[in-house]
């Protein structure tokens, strides 16, 4: 391109080039996820907690409980972000939100890819 005189148009090929790597990489994680036999949407609520053992069980209803952050009050405040993501239990997220808004932490809420804007590229003809 730039030996045709198209210098500017790189960073465009360049984008589209990271656009078609990203899709191929997304088709590929969902051909692996249908072969997998996987539920399309792993979630707590599609959890069959009569698979593990009852201290297992227990444990797991209270992490999804979010009881579990409040304990780790003393780290979200020495740490420099709160990461949570919608996969996340609902009360845990917004506790560690809060917590880490109340000790001045960066908080980040990473959403589900569904709700993730799709990319777009504006090319203007010359």
């Amino acid at each position: 391109l730039t030996e045709t005189g198209q210098a500017d148009a790189i960073d465009t090929v360049l984008e589209v080039f990271e656009m078609e790597s990203q899709d191929r990489r997304e088709r590929r994680i969902e051909r692996l996820r249908r072969a997998s036999g996987l539920p399309p949407a792993k979630t707590f609520d599609t959890l069959d907690l009569k698979r593990f053992p009852r201290k297992l069980t227990q444990t797991l209803r209270e992490l999804s409980r979010g009881e579990f952050v409040d304990r780790a009050e003393k780290a979200i405040a020495k740490s420099g972000a709160v990461l949570t993501m919608l996969e996340n239990p609902v009360e845990a997220a917004v506790r560690a939100m809060e917590l880490g808004r109340k000790h001045g932490v960066l908080t980040i809420r990473i959403p589900k890819r569904e709700e993730a804007k799709p990319r777009q590229i504006n090319v203007q003809a010359a």
